[in-house]
């Protein structure tokens, strides 16, 4: 069965909350969100878990990050620095952090071009999404809120 990854640049943390409140509405299950952005915060235990994710959704209701900040992981991306992710993201990148995060989102099938753009997002400190979806028009409908939502660089690929 096809998988589908839509990806897209977030400029504004704090409309994160209105964001995944319109995916869950969109029948989108909070384990196929994904989210990267720069921190200066760390997890190193289940506590700082906790309190990371609550410091994560400043200005984000709890009730819509319960399912972002699921398996929230803190790693140092070279050039970049510290960072956290959650879901999809975080796993991804946290496992090739060492080799930066160009070579994890080539990684997962995106092109030089586009992997330098996301690149540089995550360093201008801005949010990197990813939410995957079971079919084609699923995806479409997600690519379609995020052009809806002004989220910028939003790419549809099969994974």
């Amino acid at each position: 069965m096809a998988r589908y990854r839509v990806m897209g640049i977030l400029t504004d943390r704090t409309a994160l909350d209105g964001l995944m409140a319109q995916l869950q509405q969109a029948q989108v299950k909070p384990d196929d969100i994904g989210v990267l952005y720069a921190s200066e915060q760390t997890v190193e235990a289940e506590k700082d878990r906790t309190d990371v994710a609550a410091g994560a959704a400043a200005g984000v209701t709890a009730g819509s990050v319960v399912g972002v900040v699921a398996g929230l992981m803190s790693f140092a991306i070279p050039g970049i620095g510290p960072a956290l992710g959650a879901g999809i993201l975080g796993s991804t990148v946290a496992g090739a952090a060492a080799g930066g995060v160009l070579g994890a989102f080539s990684q997962i099938g995106l092109g030089n071009d586009l992997a330098a753009s996301y690149e540089q997002s995550l360093k201008d400190g801005e949010t990197i999404l990813a939410i995957d979806n079971d079919n084609a028009d699923q995806a479409g409908a997600v690519e379609t809120l995020l052009r809806e939502r002004n989220i910028e660089l939003v790419n549809t690929f099969q994974i």
